[in-house]
């Protein structure tokens, strides 16, 4: 198992469906936004793969995105687009469905791969240059749903088991530590190294967890009938979806207050989202 230094980013994942499994039409957006929760331009981005799977978009940088699409029937691979000159390109053309894609140092992007048992989850990497066909990071961990890096070298996982544990990998000598159960599959890591989670129940709550004392807060109880959150803006602000509008967290007033409603614009279903520098990634279902 090769081993290469990690760095974070915003990320919304996915457990893998099987390869039969039929897939959801997904599509892809794009908000741009100026400094005063303004929205300036709203952008279809998934016309490439229409009325296909466009799923788990996330920022390379602040040209460049990386996604999950169903380019052939039943199998998902990971796609990149420029966005300065609207063009795509296929990073993977494999057997096997790949999710989840993220950055992994300068070079390189990890994926969730399901291998043609259609029952194994493992961590895979990729060469952003596509001149070859990647390799394991994970060798002996094959039940991994989402992902999420914490530093240089240690690293969170959404672990597939009855509870849905979230543990954490230290990716040098393959110690894990577990931490708490019952997670959703979005995690968001801060400013200051903490991973911010919801964990599921009867009130599902956000919360946060500080890889350095190990200890779990509680932040707030979640926006009720979603689990998908970014942080936004240089305060890093709680954002979350319901339906076509996205709400942002008061801490003040410890409530959702609504940002926008963009029913307007033919969004339905906000899912995913994924921020960076004024720019917000949003999935929907039409």
């Amino acid at each position: 198992m090769m081993y290469r230094i990690f760095f974070c980013i915003i990320f919304i994942g996915l457990v893998g469906p099987k390869a039969h499994t039929q897939l959801p039409v997904t599509e892809l957006w794009m908000l741009e936004l100026n400094g005063v929760d303004q929205v300036k331009n709203v952008k279809y981005l998934s016309d490439f793969n229409p009325d296909s799977y466009n799923n788990q978009a996330v920022f390379i940088n602040d040209l460049e995105i990386a996604m999950t699409a169903e380019l052939d029937k039943g199998n998902t691979d990971i796609v990149l687009m420029n966005l300065q000159n609207n063009s795509w390109k296929r990073l993977t053309k494999t057997l096997e469905n790949e999710y989840s894609p993220r950055i992994a140092g300068r070079d390189f992007i990890t994926t969730v791969r399901v291998e043609q048992d259609e029952k194994s989850q493992v961590l895979w990497e990729y060469p952003i240059n596509g001149k070859d066909s990647g390799e394991k990071v994970l060798e002996d961990y094959v039940n991994i749903g989402y992902y999420h890096p914490l530093s240089n070298f240690k690293m969170a996982l959404f672990v597939l088991e009855k509870t849905n544990n979230l543990q954490v990998i230290n990716v040098r000598n393959q110690r894990i530590e577990f931490v708490t159960k019952n997670i959703g599959r979005c995690f968001q890591v801060n400013k200051a190294g903490e991973l911010i989670f919801i964990q599921k129940g009867s009130d599902s709550m956000l919360k946060s967890f500080n890889p350095v004392n190990k200890r779990v807060e509680t932040i707030t109880s979640a926006l009720p009938g979603s689990e998908d959150f970014v942080l936004y803006g240089d305060t890093e602000q709680i954002l979350m979806a319901k339906g076509a509008k996205i709400f942002k967290y008061n801490p003040t007033a410890a409530s959702f207050i609504l940002l926008w409603d963009l029913s307007a614009y033919g969004l339905k279903d906000i899912t995913r989202m994924d921020y960076r520098n004024g720019k917000l990634l949003l999935i929907n279902k039409p």
